[in-house]
């Protein structure tokens, strides 16, 4: 399946709202989420085990949950790779991955040494 043709300006313009920053993704139990307009929209990502390729789904539900429309494109579908990459950088955002970085490139222009000590260099620096 394609995204629908209603969806188009909404696929687009959350693109273009996640890339600026402007969408606050959370990781949730059934995907990607946030509200807007008195809404839940969903984005997730899988596999079809039988057929061998992978999916995007996109939701519309209620705040409640309660679903009121939902489709998939599938890997090999012109927009599978331009809906995929939507997921990936939503997902990335969910999880902070930006500032996350930023915390280790802080950390490796400060640090002489990174990282704990393993047990085994502990009990040689012990003997030594």
């Amino acid at each position: 399946m394609e995204i629908p043709d209603e969806y188009q300006d909404i696929i687009q313009g959350l693109s273009k709202a996640t890339d600026d920053e402007r969408i606050r993704w959370t990781l949730e139990q059934f995907g990607l989420e946030f509200e807007v307009a008195g809404f839940k929209l969903v984005l997730n990502s899988g596999s079809d085990f039988e057929r061998k390729v992978g999916y995007v789904t996109f939701a519309l539900t209620e705040k409640n949950g309660k679903m009121l429309d939902i489709w998939r494109v599938d890997e090999g579908c012109p927009e599978y790779d331009f809906l995929y990459g939507l997921y990936l950088r939503a997902r990335r955002k969910a999880l902070g991955i930006p500032q996350r970085l930023e915390r280790i490139r802080a950390e490796l222009r400060k640090s002489n040494i990174l990282g704990e000590a393993s047990p085994v260099a502990e009990k040689v620096e012990a003997t030594s």
